[in-house]
């Protein structure tokens, strides 16, 4: 609420003053400034407060809120406290939208690692690979050690002013990765999470509601045949 009051506060201002920076940057940098920031300290797993379902309109507010600690970057990671582990270990991903699920099912993630594709904005034929680093030897590390990872999903929202909404979609498990080639022509790192069970649905309501919304008819399963009970002379 705090966040939300000030992008909107800043937003009434840049709007009587003509100014053109983003008011969602500028409402973060005065959080963070102020140390108005919950769980700062990483952790593997759920997050206090942060519930499977909640939507977040800008990267920032998961930020805020300690569920991903990277403003731009897709994998967190951290080097795990209390252990003789001296490895870092992905704790959670955004997924851009890019990804594929096996047959629609929301249970399932492949995920792109970060990095590659073209080495120079000015020559789009030279591509490099991704590299095994970083984000992507965290999410590697991840599979073998069998940790809990955040996965928060992102979907498109023409009405919003980033055009993006983000979902927490609850915890995964990495269970597999190979490396294939993008469409660029150079290599990249896919993984495959599944979804831990007996979880409250996260993503996979927002889009059975677009769904719904695109085809009305679509939504499977009749509560009350007719909603006149019969009064009406016909079905309703």
């Amino acid at each position: 609420m705090t966040f939300d009051a000030l992008r909107r506060k800043i937003l009434q201002l840049d709007e009587a003053n003509d100014s053109s920076k983003r008011s969602y940057l500028r409402a973060g940098a005065i959080m963070m400034s102020n140390d108005l920031r919950a769980n700062i300290v990483k952790r593997i797993g759920p997050v206090p407060g942060v519930e499977i379902g909640d939507i977040f309109y800008f990267r920032i507010e998961m930020f805020l809120v300690g569920l991903h600690a990277q403003i731009m970057g897709g994998i967190d990671y951290m080097l795990p406290r209390l252990s003789d582990m001296d490895e870092t270990l992905a704790i959670s991903i955004v997924s851009a939208g890019g990804y594929e699920n096996d047959e629609g099912d929301t249970n399932i993630l492949i995920y792109t690692g970060q990095g590659g594709g073209c080495s120079s904005k000015y020559d789009k034929n030279q591509v490099v690979d991704q590299k095994l680093e970083r984000g992507n030897l965290a999410l590697e590390r991840s599979l073998h050690r069998g940790n809990l990872v955040r996965v928060i999903r992102s979907a498109k929202d023409m009405n919003l002013i980033n055009g993006r909404i983000y979902i927490y979609d609850g915890l995964y498990k990495i269970q597999e990765t190979w490396v294939e080639k993008a469409k660029a022509g150079n290599n990249v790192f896919k993984y495959k999470l599944f979804r831990e069970p007996e979880q409250p649905e996260g993503i996979a309501v927002w889009k059975n509601t677009e769904k719904w919304k695109a085809n009305p008819s679509s939504r499977g399963g009749v509560i009350l045949p007719d909603i006149s009970s019969a009064t009406a002379g016909e079905s309703l």
